[in-house]
């Protein structure tokens, strides 16, 4: 089966009106946090120049219904995906199971393949839901917001986000070379476990492939995480200097610190998005080896 006719069951599943609809939903829950960062801020600087206790408490009331509004919104759009995009994966594997020979004696290897590459897609889905579409929004906002507030942090901001995408791009590489061992070892399991009792041989490739692949996972985290590190240490740096010689406000800083941890929330979801993609092409590439020369109906 060819990765495009494949891509296209995928996107067939998944281009659903009503999940669609509530990924919308999402991103626009996604503004109650860029909103309320700067709300807090208002309501540390009201204190700050001893405003009237009841213009400090509207800032902190207006806060609190903000942050209401956006739950609400964010945890219904969730429970819907969760249910349509279940259905989608259940599309996409009755789609490709049709195309399996029911008796044949690979079909127990195909359909492993074809679960791994559904479990992929699933898991590219919860990300999505749970933080991706967020962080898409603030991959745009957050840089934009910095610019108006302060040039060195923009500044900065931008070389972090050059250097982190570069350094995860390089370890998405090489994580999908051996995410895709994982998977072919997977499938050999699996077939194997459910026509003999004797899988000690591939127990033990699996957890060898499966081991080297965290490795991979945890040197591309770590390097990822102590850029982050770095980076937020320089940004206090220059706020806290700034206060210090008094051209800044301690509101300020809590304005900057609010809308830069967002950045590494954005910043860490492009590392889960490259990790995901890359399961997900993983699984494509197996599917596409799997059913290339075995027991298909048709196409």
């Amino acid at each position: 089966m060819k990765e495009a006719a494949l891509k296209n069951i995928i996107t067939s599943a998944l281009k659903k009106p009503r999940l669609l609809f509530w990924f919308i939903m999402i991103i626009v829950s996604t503004a109650g946090p860029l909103i309320t960062t700067y709300i807090f801020s208002r309501g540390i600087s009201a204190l700050e120049t001893h405003q009237e206790f009841i213009v400090v408490i509207e800032f902190f009331m207006i806060f609190a219904i903000i942050l209401i509004c956006e739950n609400t919104l964010r945890l219904v759009a969730k429970a819907k995906i969760a249910v349509y995009a279940e259905e989608a994966i259940m599309n996409i594997q009755k789609t490709l199971i049709s195309f399996i020979d029911p008796i044949g004696e690979d079909r127990k290897e195909i359909i492993q393949a074809i679960r791994n590459l559904t479990d992929a897609i699933g898991g590219f889905i919860v990300f999505a839901r749970d933080s991706g579409m967020g962080a898409v929004i603030n991959f745009i906002s957050v840089p934009t917001i910095l610019f108006f507030i302060d040039k060195k942090i923009f500044l900065l901001e931008l070389a972090l986000i050059t250097v982190y995408i570069f350094t995860t791009r390089i370890f998405a590489k090489i994580y999908e070379k051996h995410f895709e061992k994982l998977d072919k070892a997977k499938e050999h399991y699996f077939s194997q476990i459910l026509i003999s009792n004797h899988v000690v041989h591939q127990a033990v490739e699996l957890l060898k492939i499966l081991a080297r692949v965290v490795r991979v996972w945890a040197l591309g985290w770590i390097s990822a995480q102590n850029l982050i590190a770095v980076f937020n240490f320089f940004v206090v740096f220059l706020v806290v200097k700034d206060i210090v010689h008094g051209t800044k406000q301690i509101s300020d800083l809590v304005l900057i610190i609010g809308y830069t941890n967002q950045s590494q929330g954005f910043l860490n979801s492009i590392t889960t998005a490259m990790e995901s993609l890359m399961q997900i092409k993983a699984g494509l590439e197996r599917v596409h080896v799997v059913t290339k020369s075995k027991s298909l109906i048709s196409v």
